[in-house]
This record gives structure tokens, sequence and C-alpha cells, in this order.
């Protein structure tokens, strides 16, 4: 039983430990990635891209910031906004692709990537959140991710 105590008590303080050394990387990862991220508006709101996305941090060099964002316009609108504008600060486009779930083949989402240096960003249109009216393909939300490649 006091074996056990203290067997824990070490874990609890092997963790704190850990998380010291982790804290700094985590906090410079943050800093690093939103310096890097343009200082763009989001597509009809009055926010910054770099201040709305969300930071999330596993492991040195497995981070991004990524954000949901509603909406209710033509899909080739929010893509040609942000072409606009990433290109204003040296991003390219690179691609479209469609992420399709593995286990069933069925398309999942549509996403649009660019890079900029060691910089890719996404902005992914779920399918089902994408209305067809009048011939026209709406979105009702998309996300955004940024992250570091080839870390």
């Amino acid at each position: 039983s006091t074996l056990d105590r203290s067997s824990a008590a070490s874990d609890v303080y092997k963790r704190q430990l850990l998380n010291l050394f982790l804290w700094p990387s985590q906090y410079y990862s943050e800093k690093e990635l939103r310096e890097n991220i343009p200082p763009i508006m989001i597509y009809q709101e009055s926010n910054e891209l770099k201040k709305s996305l969300k930071f999330w941090y596993r492991l040195p060099g497995h981070y991004h910031g990524s954000e949901n964002y509603s909406v209710f316009a033509p899909r080739l609108e929010i893509i040609n906004y942000y072409m606009e504008e990433l290109r204003k600060y040296g991003w390219e486009f690179i691609a479209e692709e469609d992420n399709v779930e593995k286990s069933n083949g069925k398309k999942v989402e549509e996403k649009y990537i660019f890079r900029n240096g060691t910089y890719e960003l996404q902005i992914s249109f779920p399918v089902e959140t994408t209305v067809n009216f009048e011939g026209v393909v709406y979105e009702k939300s998309y996300y955004i991710i940024v992250f570091p490649i080839n870390r």
C-alpha cells in the first residue's frame, strides 16, 4: 500500500517534470505558427485568421491551428477570396483534393491546399454542409487548418 502511494507520487512527479519541459516548446510552436499565418480577415467576417485559429499541440513538430466557420455563400466566391488574399502574402495554391473515407470510399470533403515555405494551409468543405442551389454550389460551413510541413 505504501509502495503504491510512493509509485503514484513518483508518476505524478514525472508527469509534472515532463510538462515543465514540454510547455516552453508548445509556447514557441504556437508563437511561430501564429507569426507565419498571414494577417488576412476571415471571409465575410471582421475577425483576423491568425487570431481566430485554435492551437492544437500533440508532440514537437506535430501541431496545428484550426477553426470552423459558418457561412452561406457560393464556394467559388469563398475560394477566390482566400486565393486573392493569401497570394498577397506569398501563399501559393497547390491543389484541390477530395478527402475520401477509407472504409466505404465515400467523399467526405473537398479541400484546397496552399503553401508558403514550410507551412501548409487547407480550406475544407464538408460534403454534408454543401448545398446545390440553381446550379451553384453553396457552402454552409468550412474549416481552415494551418500546420508546418516536413518537420
